[in-house]
């Protein structure tokens, strides 16, 4: 799963949880499951990021760090 579609999830269940009454608690288990796409998002990104070359060419071929 990409990180965008992990993101949009999240966001999607705080904007559910937000409508939901302080006390109701399904209000706690999207805000803990919002959490948890987050962080699956992050440590995809940090893994793509480890997964990078040193260089990244530019679209005239040059070389940059």
């Amino acid at each position: 799963m990409d990180t965008l579609k992990l993101r949009e999830k999240a966001a999607l269940c705080l904007r559910i949880a937000a409508r939901l009454s302080w006390n109701n608690p399904t209000r706690l288990q999207l805000t803990d499951l919002a959490d948890r796409f987050d962080r699956q998002a992050k440590e995809i990104e940090s893994q793509n990021h480890a997964a990078q070359p040193a260089g990244i060419a530019t679209a005239n071929g040059a070389v940059r760090s």
